[in-house]
């Protein structure tokens, strides 16, 4: 979706939870508190047959005495300061939009500059 310039549209969500396309971007940066996971599922494919196929994914790194996690607000602010995310109501319902390639690359330059941009420790 971000390759294709895709417009991501939330509808009656948060920024947490309605911009996971930003997880995306955390992959091309390479962030150090993310790291790949592999799945131990078994996976079945449409036909009902059992795949071999192996998967994986870029999951936040848990240490012994502490996990990582996002911190959005710096990224919304930023997002919100530079016309990155537009915000709409119609009656009560909420709608935020963004256009994810050109916010996906506003993103990959703050982790090329700062990779810990939006990481925490808890």
């Amino acid at each position: 979706m971000f390759e294709l310039k895709a417009t991501n549209i939330s509808l009656g969500t948060e920024f947490e939870g309605g911009a996971t396309y930003l997880h995306y971007i955390e992959e091309l940066a390479k962030v150090p508190y993310r790291d790949y996971v592999k799945l131990n599922q078994t996976v079945f494919n449409s036909m009902g047959d059992k795949s071999d196929e192996n998967f994986k994914y870029f999951a936040r790194i848990k240490e012994n005495n502490f996990e990582w996690d996002n911190n959005w607000l710096p990224i919304w602010d930023d997002f919100i300061a530079h016309g990155m995310i537009q915000l709409k109501k119609i009656g009560p319902a909420k709608i935020m939009y963004s256009d994810m390639h050109q916010a996906g690359n506003f993103f990959l330059q703050k982790l090329n500059k700062n990779p810990f941009y939006c990481a925490v420790k808890r």
